[in-house]
């Protein structure tokens, strides 16, 4: 939602001209319980939630142009 205080969540700054870009923030629910492997804070364990997170974080972030 551009304007609101999620537009300053996350920003990247290139590192050779400090430009910088904004990556919007969008919700969306996962079930880390069900998903991810046991123990420790199993419901905050979303780098091994392969089924809900980690895949789509990967397709996010092959969709950025790269340099």
């Amino acid at each position: 939602m551009p304007g609101s205080a999620d537009d300053a969540l996350l920003v990247a700054v290139d590192p050779l001209d400090g430009a910088q870009r904004h990556f919007a923030v969008d919700d969306r629910p996962v079930d880390n319980v069900t998903n991810s492997s046991g123990g420790g804070l199993q419901a905050h364990d979303y780098w091994n939630n392969e089924t809900e997170f980690v895949g789509g974080l990967a397709d996010l972030l092959e969709d950025q142009p790269q340099r």
